[in-house]
């Protein structure tokens, strides 16, 4: 928190101040996956520690470790093999997990997959996929995704040419009858880069009407290892499951994953009386932390370099004052930005 009087900012500032300038071009968008910052039940984990969470559990092969701030999954033998996240009493239907995986090898074959799981049994590992393939049985060609209901039927597959040595995202959910699908699909996935390269895609790029013609798959969800008959290491390095029923966190990816800044909540307009205190705040997210630049009238306030403002004695002159918020940080070796809205200051003058 930061405390001062009105003052002219130096104009070291002047280059974020410029981006106000540049429009909608280079503009930020939120480059994180839509739920960082916000309020879920769920359950993440970014396996910085020397071993996996109490609470995941291995159903199959165990082939993983903990090392170097990754959790690294090696090829398996059996089918099929998952690591679960396993805390009693959580929805075992509705689920969703986000993860953030690099591929490290991969063989080829029918038995070379591996991705993120919902609704798995943990006495059969049974569940609902979502796999990284480059096996064709799905009418794709080379690299692509794909969803599998074990031991049941391979679902559609979806055109992404993913590659060895990039990170990714992958979201997957599902959802018996989604309202948002007009109560017919049953699970959405979707892929992005995870480079900040592109946001978060609006849409699921990837949807299956599995129920009614199987029933509903139930259990616990988690990342998928291979099955046997193939070379597949990859390496996950933050995972989030949600569902109701888990604890109510943040979402915070892990501080490796190279995140644009965001604006997560707006500051609000202000009425006070005049030599009274008042208050700004935003939200910012991002990794490398953001570096953050509070405004008046365009012109950068000295050592206004939190996320929350504070003005101690607020004099008449500031009377409809405008104030913003810039945020910048470097991801991929680019400069992002993003700014928060702009709002106004009413003083009440003192007539007494």
């Amino acid at each position: 928190m930061n405390r001062f009087v009105f003052a002219k900012g130096p104009a070291a500032w002047l280059v974020l101040s410029l981006m106000l300038f540049l429009g909608p071009q280079v503009a930020a968008q939120s480059l994180a996956p839509v739920d960082v910052g916000a309020l879920v039940n769920g359950f993440q984990d970014d396996f910085d520690g020397p071993s996996l969470d109490p609470n995941w559990m291995v159903s199959g092969a165990s082939v993983f470790t903990v090392g170097n701030g990754f959790l690294h999954v090696t090829s398996a033998n059996g089918d099929p093999n998952h690591l679960l996240y396993g805390l009693p009493g959580y929805d075992t239907t509705v689920q969703e997990v986000l993860a953030r995986i690099r591929i490290d090898s991969f063989g080829s074959g029918d038995g070379v997959r591996g991705g993120v799981a919902v609704g798995v049994d943990p006495a059969s590992s049974q569940g609902i996929n979502y796999h990284f393939r480059n096996s064709d049985s799905e009418g794709q060609s080379g690299n692509h995704m794909a969803f599998l209901d074990d031991f049941r039927a391979w679902g559609p597959g979806q055109n992404f040419s993913w590659q060895a040595g990039t990170w990714y995202w992958l979201r997957l959910r599902q959802e018996p009858n989604a309202s948002s699908q007009g109560g017919i699909n049953d699970v959405l996935a979707k892929i992005w880069p995870a480079d900040g390269s592109v946001p978060e895609p609006v849409t699921w790029q990837l949807t299956w009407d599995y129920v009614p013609g199987q029933s509903t798959r139930t259990g616990l969800a988690g990342i998928t290892a291979s099955s046997s008959g193939g070379l597949l290491e990859f390496d996950v390095d933050y995972v989030l499951i949600k569902a109701a029923g888990l604890p109510g966190i943040v979402v915070a990816p892990h501080s490796s994953s190279q995140i644009p800044v965001a604006i997560v909540s707006q500051p609000e307009s202000a009425t006070v009386n005049e030599l009274a205190p008042v208050s700004f705040h935003a939200g910012v997210t991002g990794n490398p932390p953001p570096t953050l630049q509070w405004f008046q009238n365009d012109t950068a306030l000295p050592g206004a370099t939190a996320a929350t403002l504070t003005l101690d004695a607020t004099p008449l002159s500031a009377q409809d004052a405008t104030f913003q918020l810039i945020a910048a940080n470097t991801v991929s070796n680019l400069l992002r930005h993003a700014t928060s809205s702009i709002v106004t200051l009413k003083v009440i003058a003192d007539l007494q």
